[in-house]
């Protein structure tokens, strides 16, 4: 999954979700909605005119939406001014971890660590390590983790909240200020003109360990959920706040406890930047120059070791001289040679034409593959899509006539994004990297023809570099020496008239384009600078 943050709303966009949110939260909560008996309330417990039409949230308003039409995360102008999405609808994606809020001494005069306050319950549940608040791009969220009673993780909550309403522009009651006044702006670092809200939130605590069988629903109650530096009103960094509702609806199934069945409470977090990590293993791919689940045709010089989970038809070629023995040449289905040398073991499955014009070097033909192509396919797929999903580390640069510069300083790893239009209309390529550091470059787009350009290594050499083309299916290379591994496990690739330096995993591959023996050799966890 892509995280990155986006563009704000624009004022149309902002006035018909404020809109939205009058309608379908603010009004609402007056009502019954979890049929507990208690119609909704602000903080304080008490029923409020929050939408200002003179009732107490007792019916719900149906305002007319404005004139202009909004801009919405769809791909279309819809308020025709000329931008799309990110320009104007505030599409967004962002990971955080979730931690629980420390008061600040300087700023707040509370003393408790938090997370979720459950008077009637308990009063200081805490996050466990892995707690998540995702922003999805449709501008609604959710939050994730497990809490536990603070100095008890025999006890605890599965959270699952869903948060709604989207607004960056604060609405009636908002922001609220519980930190010293000093610490807003203009005296302070904080300013809540850059905060953002959610109108609705809701979900369910579902028990855990002491507390299994317990179920708790939760619903949002008074001002909107704030986001933001300062927002959640105990210290000064990223993070979120806002009042709550909630109703027993079980009680543990084990353990005697004296809850209240309904109360108010709080949410108060920080929302950090979380690292990921993926565990880069290649796998039998590793062993291999071309590695391809289907058909490899065409090939001439491969100067490493070639599998193919079908067909492998060469002519007038040459496998496998740069190895020093062991399998060289291994197919899950057929084998066509004619004119050529393997430099090693020769492994087939179906069927092997190897006429005397194919000199065998090592043993075989033999009848067995010692690859599980099936097994690699899922694995090489799981890698591409998971090493897709990390936060670039690196800066990626590209002037109108089509030299690309990929910059990175990281020791240990450096990750990249590359659109394939990019790719396709480059006419220089280079990337400056540490010397021994892991880089991946993640290339999206289906369909790419690329070729007629340099690749230029600074720092870095063949064996770290990683290009993971993680959403092709097709891909067309020619005249180009690739620097570098290729990792495209659902991509059939038709490469000619150049070179590629490092691993080639493919669906499929065709074509003449000569293998060079540099393999990959970051093989390790690979972990991205979170958000």
């Amino acid at each position: 999954m892509r995280f990155q943050k986006r563009a704000p709303l624009s004022a149309p966009a902002r006035a018909l979700s404020l809109l939205a949110l009058l309608a379908g939260c603010y009004d609402a909560r007056g009502l019954d909605d979890e049929a507990d008996g208690r119609n909704g309330r602000d903080r304080s417990g008490a029923a409020a005119d929050r939408e200002g039409e003179g009732d107490d949230d007792t019916a719900t308003a149906t305002p007319a939406p404005p004139s202009a039409t909004a801009e919405v995360c769809d791909g279309i102008d819809n308020d025709g001014d000329g931008e799309i999405d990110e320009a104007d609808a505030g599409c967004f994606e962002a990971a955080h971890c979730v931690v629980s809020a420390e008061a600040d001494p300087c700023v707040s005069t509370s003393g408790t660590l938090h997370a979720l306050r459950l008077p009637g319950i308990d009063k200081e549940l805490v996050f466990d390590d892995g707690a998540e608040f995702l922003i999805h791009s449709d501008g609604t969220a959710t939050l994730t983790g497990t809490v536990h009673p603070s100095g008890d993780t025999g006890a605890g909550f599965d959270v699952d909240l869903s948060f709604t309403h989207h607004l960056m522009a604060a609405p009636s009651g908002s922001p609220v200020l519980e930190l010293d006044l000093s610490a807003y702006a203009p005296t302070g670092l904080i300013d809540p003109d850059d905060w953002f809200y959610y109108g609705c939130f809701s979900g369910s605590l579902t028990g855990v360990g002491d507390w299994t069988g317990a179920y708790v629903w939760v619903t949002e109650d008074g001002p909107a959920f704030q986001v933001g530096e300062g927002a959640n009103g105990k210290n000064t960094v990223y993070g979120g706040s806002g009042g709550l509702d909630y109703a027993v609806h079980s009680l543990p199934t084990h353990t005697s406890v004296g809850w209240a069945g309904s109360g108010t409470g709080e949410l108060n977090v920080d929302l950090t930047g979380c690292e990921a990590c993926v565990d880069l293993q290649l796998g039998d791919a590793a062993d291999y120059n071309v590695f391809v689940f289907g058909n490899y045709k065409e090939g001439v010089d491969v100067l490493g070791a070639v599998a193919a989970g079908n067909l492998v038809e060469m002519q007038y070629f040459s496998v496998g001289s740069e190895l020093s023995g062991g399998p060289a040449l291994v197919s899950g289905g057929r084998v066509a040679l004619d004119s050529g040398t393997v430099h090693g073991d020769l492994y087939y499955e179906t069927r092997a034409t190897v006429p005397d014009s194919v000199d065998v070097q090592g043993h075989g033909p033999t009848q067995g593959s010692p690859v599980d192509f099936a097994m690699a396919q899922t694995a090489l797929e799981d890698l591409s899509l998971d090493l897709a999903g990390l936060v670039p580390t690196g800066e990626t640069e590209v002037l109108p006539w089509g030299e690309v510069f990929l910059t990175g300083d990281d020791a240990d790893a450096n990750i990249f994004e590359l659109r394939g239009r990019d790719f396709d209309k480059a006419t220089w390529l280079s990337i400056d990297a540490p010397a021994g550091s892991t880089v991946v470059i993640n290339v999206d787009e289906c369909v790419i023809n690329a070729g007629n350009f340099y690749m230029d290594l600074q720092g870095v050499d063949e064996t770290t570099v990683l290009w993971n083309f993680w959403e092709g299916c097709w891909l067309g290379f020619d005249a180009l020496g690739f620097r570098g591994s290729i990792l495209a496990p659902f991509a059939d690739i038709r490469f000619d008239n150049g070179n590629f330096d490092g691993n080639l995993i493919a669906a499929s591959l065709t074509g003449r384009a000569e293998g060079h023996h540099f393999p990959f050799t970051a093989e390790g966890e690979v972990c991205d600078a979170g958000l």
